[in-house]
Order: structure tokens, then sequence, then C-alpha cells
């Protein structure tokens, strides 16, 4: 069985307030078309399908229609895909997810966006087309903290973030013995089957530790508790043989454990990502052997490119790249003296009427007798996270260090009640 693990598709997301629509459903076009190449069985998508809770309807229509090509395309005979498997992001709507969930499954696509009492419900059987389950999925989708951590009276903001840890690792380990559970029951139907061990597979959404990111990726704080709290990798049980992460923007392999990786997203979703490979993992599964894991490529499907320098140097890049007679995008950051202001209209001028198209433009413009700077670099709160904005807006108050650390937790909380509430609500909020 073949399988593809992929994530932080985050459908609806902006660059510099344009739209990534057309872009994304290049990628999903793309990835339909490597479904059938690949001779793939089953797609995992480890969260943030979308990149809010209330996405717009031309990004759930690309998201239903991606749904329908996969089960058209097994319909048709084209396509060996008999599995989709979904979890919900911290960015996606549990609710909004999971309202189609019973007619989606009879098309064998299975989503998990709250995670269950019952966690055997999590638990989904992986057979090839001869009926014989050669590997097992636990969906666990982003676990926020009302259902993995009890608070605790009197407790300390290390003894927080420990019990936040413990329970998501508790709540791996049960998963994993339901897991072991249902393979054996399995076995013990099908006695063929006793001799070969059947693999299971997780997934995650959360904060692997020592996780790369990038400045500007948009990956949000989560299971946050006055600081990041990230989850050891060797914390997951070792019963799993892969666990497919989601929730960190850069292909990679976590702590050195060569079966947890994140497939990372897809698209950049932030200018500075522009410099990575984006990849998706493949996983070849066969009952009996050890599961089999590479890196497959994913296609630039949107040239970016961020320019930085003196106005000079900008302008003949930017013509460099005019005269190539390639599409790209800019980002552009630079200096000048204060009689070269027009360096930006020029830089417009040269990317009118040609394929470039300017995303951002910020520069510096000095006297030419001081370094007096006359506009100074400005620092937009518009892209930034809600978490992010609030600790700005703390630098800004004459708080004793020791003390932030629990404001964060405690407006983290506030908030998380605030859009689980919304969520449940359809968008209105009753909290006072």
């Amino acid at each position: 069985m073949r399988i593809l693990h992929t994530s932080d598709w985050h459908l609806d997301a902006k660059l510099e307030q344009i739209s990534r629509l057309d872009e994304q459903k290049r990628f999903l076009d793309w990835l339909a078309d490597t479904i059938i190449e690949r001779k793939i069985d089953a797609l995992i998508v480890a969260g943030d399908i979308f990149d809010s809770s209330t996405p717009s309807l031309r990004a759930a229509k690309l998201y239903m229609n991606f749904i329908q090509r996969v089960y058209l395309d097994r319909q048709r005979g084209v396509s060996c895909c008999r599995y989709v498997v979904l979890v919900g992001g911290n960015h996606d709507s549990p609710g909004y997810l999971e309202a189609p969930k019973n007619v989606l499954e009879l098309l064998n696509v299975h989503i998990v966006a709250i995670p269950p009492d019952d966690k055997r419900e999590m638990l989904f059987p992986l057979r090839g087309a001869d009926g014989r389950c050669e590997c097992i999925v636990a969906a666990v989708p982003y676990l926020p903290d009302r259902f993995i951590r009890q608070s605790g009276e009197g407790e300390n903001l290390e003894e927080r973030t420990r019990n936040l840890l413990l329970g998501i690792r508790n709540f791996y380990r049960e998963v994993a013995q339901e897991a072991v559970a249902l393979r054996e029951s399995i076995a013990a139907e099908r006695p063929e089957e006793c001799g070969e061990k059947i693999s299971l597979i997780a997934t995650g959404h959360l904060f692997a530790a020592h996780g790369k990111t990038l400045d500007g990726d948009g990956t949000r704080p989560i299971h946050q508790v006055g600081t990041l709290a990230q989850f050891p990798a060797a914390d997951f049980p070792p019963e799993f043989d892969y666990i497919a992460l989601g929730h960190l923007h850069l292909p990679q392999i976590a702590e050195g454990f060569q079966h947890v990786r994140y497939s990372g997203a897809p698209i950049p979703i932030g200018s500075e990502e522009t410099r990575t490979q984006k990849q998706l993992v493949e996983i070849v599964a066969v009952p009996g052997r050890a599961l089999e894991m590479d890196w497959l490529e994913v296609p630039c499907f949107h040239k970016i490119r961020i320019l930085k320098g003196g106005i000079d140097e900008v302008l003949a890049q930017t013509m460099e790249l005019r005269n190539s007679g390639t599409e790209w995008w800019l980002k552009v950051q630079c200096k000048g003296e204060y009689d070269n202001y027009d360096g930006i209209r020029l830089l417009h001028d040269i990317c009118a009427g040609s394929l470039l198209r300017l995303l951002h433009v910020e520069m510096q413009i000095k006297k030419r007798e001081s370094n007096e700077e006359i506009y100074p670099q400005k620092e937009y709160l518009e892209p930034m996270s809600e978490e992010e904005v609030f600790r700005k807006f703390l630098e800004t108050k004459n708080i004793a260090p020791e003390e932030v650390g629990e404001i964060q937790a405690t407006f983290g909380e506030a908030l998380e009640a605030y859009f689980a509430n919304e969520k449940t609500n359809g968008g209105k909020n009753e909290i006072d």
C-alpha cells in the first residue's frame, strides 16, 4: 500500500493580501495527478486544510472539488486511491470540517476534527484491493488544552507546562493501546494475517521539540502555557511505525526520529518559505515489513523573489528579472537617499506591463548629509497572530518579567475559549 502524507494546505491564505487560491488549485490538481501517477492507495492530510475557521466559498469549493475528483478518478478506474484521511488543525473549524463527515464516509473519506470520547472512533483500517488490512491509521487531530490538560488550583507555570505535555503523551498512549487491540482483533478474524504484523500510523498537529520554523511563515504558537510547549518526539508511543505531523511549514524529521516527520506546507505561506523546497512524504506499507519512507518534491507554482539592497541595486535586479520573461512575484526591501525617493515610482514603472508583480515594497530613505531616517521601516500588525499582537502590547507596558508569562498564559486560555465558543455558535461569540 502506497500512502501520501501532506498537511497545511491553508486554503484561502493570502500573501501580502493577495489571494493564493489559483496557486492552491494548481497544487491540488498536481496532487490529484500525482495520486494517479504514483499509484497512491491512501492520502493523509495532517491538519490546517483551511487558513481560517471561516473559509470563503471559493476555498470551500476548491476543497470539495478535490475530494470529488479523487473519488471520481477511482470510480473511473484511473486511480488506486481508496482512502482519504483528514484531521483538523489549529486553523480549522472542527464543526465546519465535520459537518459533511457522515456523507463523506460513504466515499471512504474519513474526517476527525474533534477528539472523540471513544478513541476507537479515530482508528481507520486501510485495506488493499484484496480486502486485507495493510495498515491502521490513528487519526489524531489538533488537541486543544481542554481535551488534554486538567487545570489544578495553585499550579505554577512549570507545572502547567509539564501537565500539558503529559496530557498529550497520555492521549497518544491511550490511542496506541486501542490501535494495538484493533490490530489483534483483525488478525484474530483473519488467521492468514496473524504472522504479518499490520503497520500502525498516527497523525498529529502540534509543535515537536526543536522543530524548525521561518520568520513570517504563519506558524502560530499552539499548546502555549506561558512559553511555547514543544512535545518531544521520543514521547510518541513506540507502537506507531510512522507519525504524520502537521503544523510546521518546513518539511523535516523530528529530532532525528526517521519515522516522525512533518511534510510541511506545499505552498509557501510566507515569503521566507520560498527559499525552501516543498515536499510530501510517500510511505510504502507492506504487512510484515518495515515501512519505507521517502520525500516527494512539490513543484513551485508561483515564483517569489525577495530583493534587498540599495535602490540602484534593486532597480537593476528588477530590470534583469523583467528581461528574463519569467513570471515573478516580488517583495522589495531597499534603502535610498532622499534625492532618489523616486525609486519606488521607477520600480513600478519597470514592473508595469511585464510578468512581474510587486507584492510589497519597503524602503528606508535617508538625508544625503546625515544618517537620519525620514521614512523608517514600518511593522504592520495585520499579518500577526493574536498572540503576537498581545506580546507587542505587553512590551509597551511596565510589567515585571516574571509576570509576563502568566499574563500570556491567561490570554492564551481566553483566546482559545473565545474561538471555541465562536466555532460552536456558528461564528457568533457569546463570551462577555
